[in-house]
Parts: C-alpha cells; structure tokens; sequence
C-alpha cells in the first residue's frame, strides 16, 4: 500500500465548564488545519442549563471552514449549525425524555453540492436551512427502548443554471427506532429496526427507508452494528446516509440510566447528529 502522502499539520484545544450536580455547564472546542489540499479551522460551542428538576436548555454551535486548495479557484467550503432545544424529562422517572429543538444549518459545498441534489438538479452548492423538530425516547422496559421523531424543514437554495436563480422549499420528517435487547442470546447484543420518510412538500414526493440491524455492544461505550437498509432515502439533514444494501458501522454509545436531569439525556446526541 506505498503511496504519495500529502504533507499536513493540525492542532486543537478545547475547554469546558463541568461542575458537579445538575448545574450549567459549557464546552468549547477548536481545531485549525493546513496542508497541500485543504486549508481551514473548525469551532464548536455546546451547553446545557437546568430549569428546575424536569427541563433544561440545551445549544449547540458548530462552525467550520475548509478551502480546497487542489481545485480550481480553491473554492472555499463552509458549514454553519446553530440548535436551541428545550429537554424535558417527567419528575421521578428517566423512562421518557422528550426534546423540542429549532436549528439553523448553512451549507456552502461547490464540490459536493447541497442537501437538495437529488431532489433538485443544478444546485450551486449553496443553501440555508430551517429545521424545527419534536422527538421522544421512552424506555418502556429495562430491554426495550422506542424513539421517535417529526421535523419540519424550511430550505433556501441557489441554483447556478441559467443564471443564480433562489427557491424556496418544504419537507416533513418522521422516523422511528424501536430496540430490543436479545439476553436469551447475550447481554450484549440487541435487535433494532430503524424506519425514516421524507415527504417534499411542494411535489409531495416521498422517500424512505427501513434498516433492521443486529448490534454488538463491546463494552459500555463501544458498539458494532451490522445489518440491510431497505428504501432510498439519503439526507445529511436526518442521517439517513447511504444507500440500499448492507451496512456496517462502529459507534460510541452515550446513555444515562440515572435520575440526572433530561439536558444530561440530551447533551451528547444532539453533538453526535450530522
């Protein structure tokens, strides 16, 4: 596998505000990087605020830049991601955690163009979007876990054919997950069926997809996941990445299985998102 390796360098920093207990906490985090093909910096800021003992605030901001230096022009390429939600969590119990959130995203990606490619022919690779979305976790048993989601999603593009040319478009989301742990197999394999659909409001054209999967916990942070996605649904906005046929995927997993407030609940899944 002797190959040319580009010459690059990057660094980081971060610092975070983690107090003990339920209390506000913050992150920041910071990277630049630079070599003979790209050239950019990444910054990301996330918190979190109790408000009483059953909500809490969460934002998360992430900005990044990165210019192509091996393309034509050295298009510059950036990404903007700014969320506000509310968690909420019913006092005494951590079965239920629900979370209402609104999220600005803008894409600028010459490359690669934008969220709308296959929906919209000769985007310019520059567009803003609105998203505003209601989801639940709900334990129902120690074993058994159901979540769910509704989004709603307000997009502006620019398209580059005959002449820059802006429109406008909506979409609806809905997606479910249910889980099962497997212990009269192991303790550390469990069974998922994940189903999402995007319905384009304008055309009303529908996409979706199903992905039944078996995962394999490695301990408690590391997981494997194998399984077949059925359907052709692919958006960056709701992670339905990838097309139909096999999958495989390793992840960390970030649970609460305390009486801790809902924004603890909700602090690593919204930074783990797309």
């Amino acid at each position: 596998f002797v190959q040319d390796e580009r010459n690059r360098w990057s660094v980081g920093a971060g610092l975070e505000w983690l107090p003990a207990g339920e209390q506000a906490r913050f992150s920041f985090r910071g990277e630049a990087h630079d070599g003979q093909d790209r050239r950019g910096f990444r910054l990301e800021l996330a918190g979190d605020a109790p408000l009483g003992a059953s909500a809490a605030l969460v934002t998360l901001h992430d900005w990044s830049r990165d210019r192509r230096l091996t393309a034509p022009g050295a298009p510059l390429a950036e990404l903007d991601r700014s969320l506000l939600g509310f968690a909420f969590r019913p006092v005494r119990s951590d079965r239920l955690n629900g979370l209402f959130k609104l999220e600005y995203r803008r894409t600028v990606n010459p490359l690669a163009g934008t969220v709308l490619e296959n929906t919209v022919a000769g985007t310019s690779g520059r567009d803003a979007r609105l998203i505003g979305a209601a989801e639940a976790v709900w334990a129902v048993a120690p074993e058994t876990e159901i979540a769910g989601r509704y989004a709603m999603r307000w997009t502006e593009s620019d398209l580059a054919t005959g002449g820059l040319q802006r429109i406008r478009l909506g979409a609806h989301f809905a997606g479910m997950r249910l889980e099962r742990g497997l212990a009269v197999v192991s303790d550390r394999l469990r069974a998922r069926v994940d189903g999402r659909m995007l319905m384009e409001t304008e055309s009303g054209a529908k996409t979706w997809n199903v992905a039944p999967s078996l995962a394999w916990r490695l301990d408690a942070r590391l997981e494997l996941e194998a399984g077949y996605r059925f359907g052709d649904l692919q958006d960056a906005d709701f992670g339905a990445r990838g097309g139909q046929g096999l999958f495989a995927a390793m992840s960390l997993r970030f649970t609460e299985k305390s009486l801790k407030g809902p924004g603890a609940f909700w602090r690593e899944r919204v930074a783990r998102e797309p």
